[in-house]
């Protein structure tokens, strides 16, 4: 029996922007049993009129607006008693061809997947250009520990088993993230499928105030920081073929966003974690083989000369002695074996320019995150790994824009010094490999 498709969408004073999703799941060439539901979340631009009209559409309409998401979410799947697959689409976002399909195929290929997402306009999680897996419909995925929330599908029985979305938050993107990351410690796998695409044609309801809900799901789930975009950077200084049996060790591991991201590149990879934070290392271990730990009381669980790669994700500069840890970890290398790290750079412009005003500022996130509390440049970097036994192999910039004052700044500096270049202060942060000598 073919299963149902709900497409649920919210909709406040978007009445264009829904009618184009709308349009284009009425355009979708290889689909049956798809429902279209729509809850107007307290319009003022004529949208209940609009829906009134419309024969192929369940709605209902919200008196006052509903400050909540996940609220609006759980009253629609009770009104309308939806049952099936629910696709989650926000209004200004199309479905192309075949997706929806595409997606319903993927969701129910195996028992373990929990949620499915498209391509949003060819660009979200990409690996290298390419996938790494093929299923035997012929479909392009890759797991994730992220789908765009604009657009994700939800097999019905998550629904039966996890439960309602949950309404502390008031924005869709925390709503779904929130959710997303439940079902990923039930043990649910998300993937994106390659060859389902949808587009964004416009700006809907801009969820201008949408960080007010960063402290609620830090708190929900005791993490700092919440990352679940794995780094591509450190995986780009891989050497070997994809189908070599590297062994690779991510210290601080959060989520295991990269650890994925080398085994969809890399399959026959075998993966490690080491995380401080349990409710980290709780989602990364339902796919690798996570240890909870300090990394700088300097007790690894493994053998001596076991990884090809140890990564640091912007990790070191976190650490009371980074030098010591580097130096450690040396012995849990192969010959030949490499550190690969990020490091931000402190000596970039921007901090530069504001030292010079007497302004060291530290915030939440960026070149002075307030848990920063080792500082590199370039020199000092190549140093630290030089001095642990490692020779620096390669070394990639990675810089932001330098707006024009920055630019004159730096043409007085470089008037100046004697033994940096340039791109000492261009660079926002550094990537390197440095291998065990």
């Amino acid at each position: 029996m073919e299963q149902k498709i709900n497409v649920l969408l919210i909709a406040h004073n978007e009445k264009e922007m829904l009618q184009k999703s709308i349009e284009s799941i009425r355009q979708c060439d290889d689909i049956n049993n798809v429902s279209i539901v729509v809850v107007d979340n307290a319009s003022e631009d004529g949208t209940e009129e609009w829906l009134s009209k419309q024969e192929d559409i369940s709605y209902a309409t919200e008196e006052g607006y509903v400050g909540s998401w996940g609220k609006v979410v759980n009253e629609a799947m009770e009104y309308f008693t939806l049952e099936g697959d629910i696709l989650l689409l926000s209004p200004g976002y199309t479905v192309v061809g075949s997706c929806i399909g595409k997606l319903a195929q993927v969701l129910h290929s195996k028992e373990e997947i929990a949620a499915v997402g498209p391509l949003i306009d060819g660009m979200n999680a990409k690996t290298n250009g390419s996938y790494a897996q093929q299923d035997n419909m012929g479909n392009n995925i890759e797991r994730v520990l992220e789908l765009d929330v604009n657009v994700v599908m939800i097999r019905g029985d998550v629904f039966q088993n996890n439960g309602k979305m949950d309404e502390i938050y008031n924005y869709r993107s925390f709503t779904v993230l929130d959710y997303l990351v439940s079902c990923i410690k039930a043990r649910g796998q998300l993937y994106c499928v390659a060859n389902a695409a949808a587009k964004k044609e416009g700006e809907s309801f801009a969820e201008e105030n949408v960080w007010e809900d960063v402290p609620k799901i830090r708190n929900k789930w005791g993490m700092h920081y919440f990352s679940i975009e794995g780094n591509d950077h450190l995986i780009n200084m891989f050497t070997e073929e994809k189908d070599t049996p590297i062994s690779v060790l991510e210290i601080g591991c959060d989520c295991g966003a990269t650890l994925m991201k080398v085994k969809n590149r890399y399959p026959n990879a075998s993966i490690y974690g080491f995380e401080i934070n349990e409710n980290s290392a709780q989602i990364a271990g339902t796919f690798a083989e996570v240890t909870v730990g300090n990394i700088e009381e300097f007790h690894l669980p493994y053998e001596k000369q076991q990884f090809d790669y140890i990564l640091f994700g912007d990790v070191l500069e976190h650490l009371h002695n980074p030098s010591g840890v580097v130096s450690y970890c040396r012995e849990f290398l192969k010959e030949g074996g490499s550190i690969v790290a990020c490091i931000p750079n402190v000596m970039n412009i921007s901090v530069v320019a504001d030292l010079l005003e007497g302004y060291f500022t530290y915030g939440e996130i960026g070149l002075l995150d307030k848990t920063h509390i080792h500082m590199f440049t370039f020199k000092e970097m190549a140093r630290m790994f030089m001095d642990a036994g490692y020779s620096v192999e390669n070394v990639i910039m990675r810089k932001n824009p330098i707006n024009e004052e920055h630019e004159k700044l730096l043409d007085n500096i470089m008037a100046m010094v004697h033994e940096s270049e340039r791109w000492m202060f261009e660079a926002f942060q550094f990537v390197i490999r440095a291998e065990k000598k």
